[in-house]
């Protein structure tokens, strides 16, 4: 039976074909896809994502909220304190108290999820009394997926309103807030329905107690005058400014949120928020580190990328021009010119243009290309030579994978000398700094040397110092291991080190040593190499903007192979069955169970983790470290059951 698209108002939704199968998912572009993924992926990106089961810095707020509001309120009334103070003692800490309800509803406030939704829900008190961590989580991740989009977006208002009008909407957004979620209580299950309705009625109720009451003047002071200013200001700054209007984040990530100029005093004022954009671009990352995650990836991120930039005050940037990148879907069409078997399980292709009028694209030392091998067969490789002046040829290598995913054993079997296909154009995600004047150190893993056969060409041809340290199962195995030990530029900058050779030729940190002011770590290869070798240069002081990584995902998400699968939630005992067609999210979200909650749906952001009580996964995201698979976790939007039935622990 054939699939139609799906139609939506302003929403980014891909349609994707596989015989009778379709599935139907908002989709990042594929070169945003990838660069977050590339990020997400490096070592010491993983680590900002581990959330610690009690992070002192959200404790601390919690603490801090309530004991700047209980003691002005207390000051004010024993007449100690004047009551301009008290307000604006209580308008902070109730603006404050949005930190931690905000990040609880990504679950980054602590790894346990009761102690999470329950700080989380401590903290809003003062703020929103009666709403939940679970009720405020379904109205975030909404905007979250849906960001620009104004039929979908419950922030959006804030941003779009009339100039005139958005400070209103700003002083009261939770009272629209409410009714955003009165409109969509058919999407809610019934616990979360008598839940959060209980809230809501709470929130009601407690004002219109306290304004009948006695105290109804000492109410509206210290505590309605406070909570209006508080909302305000959160409505401004981590709404308002932060998103330009009209900018889709399905369709322009990196775009769709400022970041907002002033340095750390403007850094702390936002608590962090100045620097929304790695929270939307990174939602498992906890607000203390927001920094941190800036720092690790601003030189990919602004490497082929706009970065949205603003004032806090005053006229509000907007992306300059959304169109002047050449997307990385441009297709190039090129012919084999040479398919050379480069050690046993390795092949090298030669493409030139398949036009002789048609120049190929250029590339810089470091980049790959999409080689598309068969329809809804996408795979990424790196360009293996340093780029030449004639800019008339690429070369590739392919590493068949009998266990894999099936392109390389494709690309082997299928191709010759003489097919036409088609790559997209260059990118690079692992650049070769050219600028730091000091060592530089290549470090790869078996088919890992690619990408650094091309840096270390490059470096030569500019007569820069390098060592290239090869590692591989066998000198046998060594990808191009015999042109290496030809090349002129490898006599004293190659290092070989095989598994099956001597223990003291392995690779030590000797082979590093000590960090000194300019020195580069280039490493690409399997991914427990790559952190085997972070760590090792971590211990002799590498700092991590020192040290860079490579590694590939796929831009596509091919779901031509998906098998139904039956899940069973493990607390109710009910089964389900996740057809071929569907994800395990979307079969979860039609039951009306709201457990798993996603944010980018791609397998990046980790927002839809949940854990595996029995069964085997087949994990096809991104975002999830080796500890998380080995306890027994997965990423609902994308994997998958490997084979049989998963127990989940919901």
């Amino acid at each position: 039976m054939p699939c139609a698209p799906v139609k939506s108002s302003g929403q980014s939704i891909k349609t994707k074909f596989y015989g009778d199968i379709c599935m139907n998912e908002t989709a990042y572009p594929a070169e945003d896809r990838e660069l977050l993924a590339q990020i997400v992926t490096m070592p010491r990106f993983q680590k900002l994502l581990a959330v610690p089961k009690y992070a002192w810095q959200e404790f601390a707020m919690v603490a801090g909220v309530y004991i700047s509001f209980v003691g002005a309120t207390s000051l004010y009334l024993l007449n100690y304190l004047p009551l301009w103070a008290a307000i604006a003692i209580n308008a902070v800490a109730i603006y404050t108290a949005f930190t931690p309800f905000h990040d609880a509803a990504h679950s980054t406030v602590s790894s346990n999820r009761r102690l999470n939704d329950l700080l989380g829900t401590i903290s809003v008190m003062p703020l929103f009394p009666g709403f939940t961590a679970g009720l405020y989580r379904f109205l975030h991740l909404e905007h979250h997926r849906h960001t620009g989009e104004e039929s979908r977006d419950p922030d959006d208002i804030m941003v779009t309103a009339p100039i005139l009008l958005r400070p209103l909407t700003w002083i009261f957004i939770d009272a629209y807030w409410i009714y955003w979620y009165l409109r969509r209580w058919r999407e809610r299950s019934i616990p979360e329905l008598i839940r959060d309705s209980a809230g809501i009625g709470f929130f009601f109720v407690l004002h219109a107690a306290f304004l009948i009451s006695p105290y109804a003047l000492e109410f509206f002071l210290l505590w309605m005058i406070p909570q209006r200013i508080g909302i305000t200001l959160i409505a401004y700054m981590f709404a308002s400014i932060q998103h330009p209007a009209g900018v889709i984040q399905a369709e322009h990530p990196i775009q769709a949120t400022r970041m907002i100029r002033g340095g750390n005093l403007i850094r702390y004022a936002f608590i962090s928020q100045s620097q929304h954009l790695m929270h939307h671009l990174f939602p498992g990352v906890p607000y203390y580190r927001y920094n941190d995650a800036w720092k690790t990836s601003r030189a990919l991120l602004e490497s082929d990328n706009e970065i949205v930039w603003s004032l806090a005050a005053g006229k509000l940037a907007m992306p300059k021009s959304l169109n002047d990148k050449l997307p990385a879907a441009s297709l190039q069409t090129v012919r084999i010119a040479k398919i050379e078997q480069v050690s046993p399980e390795v092949k090298a292709f030669t493409l030139v243009a398949a036009n002789a009028d048609t120049p190929l694209s250029p590339y810089s030392p470091g980049a790959h290309l999409d080689l598309h091998i068969a329809p809804g067969l996408i795979r990424q490789y790196s360009l293996c030579t340093a780029p030449r002046t004639d800019g008339n040829s690429y070369c590739i290598a392919i590493k068949k994978e009998a266990g894999g995913r099936g392109g390389s054993v494709a690309a082997h079997d299928q191709l010759s000398v003489g097919d036409e296909i088609r790559v997209s154009v260059p990118r690079n995600h692992f650049k070769l700094d050219y600028d730091k004047k000091g060592r530089v150190i290549l470090i790869s893993g078996g088919i890992g040397i690619t990408p650094l056969i091309s840096m270390a060409e490059y470096l030569s041809m500019q007569g820069r110092s390098f060592n290239l340290h090869a590692c591989a199962r066998s000198e046998a195995a060594m990808p191009f291991g015999k042109a290496l030990s030809a090349a002129p530029w490898t006599r004293n900058t190659l290092h070989t080190h095989f598994d099956d050779g001597a223990a003291d030729q392995l690779i030590q940190p000797s082979d590093l040593g000590p960090w000194t002011e300019g020195d580069q770590l280039y490493i690409c290869g399997p991914a427990g190499f790559m952190s085997h070798i972070h760590k090792m240069a971590e211990l002799l002081g590498w700092p991590e903007e020192a040290i860079r990584t490579e590694s590939f995902v796929a831009t596509e998400l091919d779901n031509s192979k998906n098998k139904p699968f039956e899940v069973v939630l493990r607390k109710s005992g009910v089964s389900l069955e996740v057809p071929a067609n569907k994800t395990l999210l979307d079969i979860l979200q039609e039951s009306r169970i709201s457990a798993a909650v996603a944010v980018c749906t791609q397998g990046i952001c980790g927002s839809c983790k949940l854990k595996v009580y029995a069964g085997e996964i087949e994990h096809r995201d991104v975002v999830l470290s080796g500890a998380e698979r080995e306890s027994g976790y997965m990423t609902a939007c994308v994997s998958r059951s490997a084979g049989g039935r998963l127990v989940l622990d919901i």
